[in-house]
């Protein structure tokens, strides 16, 4: 919309709008639905081609037929009222002399056209006599088929595993400690515990020194008194 200058042309009708006015690029015509339908409208040319442009911005050619262009106007989206009215269309054209936007013929609302939707006929089908008996007849075949309940199997009952006898493990009596006396503790007749076997005390080897030494006497006075009775003779 750069380079827009007035004046402006407007036109307005019950279906649309009509804006025209200049632009560096040529005379440029802005036009919109006002209603929910699509509409067609004969747009008197300026030249024998002009662009246009979309709401979106997408541009193609279109040429003069008869001095007219045929614009299709998408409708207006009404909820309910059509205040906005549909997406606008751009014509831009080319002249070769300056145009007066407020004198450019206005566009024939008489010639608007609803662009409704054609409905396509549907093709009558025939069907002789033969096909329509083989048809019913198969038709009676799928009902009868559908028709005859067919017998369930009833599944049986699946016996139930009796369980198994689990030998529970019978517990063994653990080994009890048996307290070993400490060293230095003696039992209450003065020997030391053990496994059973007894010790020598030190009275024993007092009485064994003893005899050795009575031994050794003995022996001594036997041996003098065979030496003094050797001398006597």
């Amino acid at each position: 919309m750069s380079g827009f200058t007035f004046p402006v042309g407007r036109q307005k009708e019950g279906d649309f709008y009509a804006f025209a006015f200049q632009r560096p690029e040529g005379v440029t015509r802005i036009l919109w639905a006002r209603q929910s339908s699509d509409l067609i409208v004969r747009v008197p040319a300026l030249a024998d081609e002009a662009i246009l442009v979309s709401a979106m911005g997408q541009e193609r050619s279109i040429e003069a037929d008869e001095g007219y262009y045929r614009i299709q106007l998408h409708g207006a989206r009404c909820m309910p009222a059509c205040d906005i009215g549909g997406p606008p269309v751009f014509i831009v054209e080319k002249t070769d002399e300056p145009v007066d936007v407020q004198a450019i013929e206005p566009i024939d609302p008489q010639m608007a056209i609803l662009a409704t939707a054609t409905p396509t006929p549907m093709e009558r089908i025939t069907i002789s006599p033969a096909e329509q008996a083989t048809a019913e007849a198969e038709l009676a075949t799928q009902v009868a088929w559908t028709a005859t309940p067919t017998a369930t199997p009833i599944p049986s009952e699946t016996p139930t595993p009796s369980p198994t006898a689990t030998m529970t493990p019978t517990s063994v009596p653990s080994p009890t400690a048996t307290p070993t006396a400490a060293s230095g503790e003696l039992d209450a007749d003065g020997s030391e515990p053990g496994d059973g076997s007894t010790r020598p005390g030190v009275g024993e080897s007092v009485l064994s020194w003893l005899f050795i030494g009575f031994a050794l006497l003995l022996g001594l006075v036997l041996a003098v008194f065979v030496v003094r009775h050797r001398n006597s003779r």
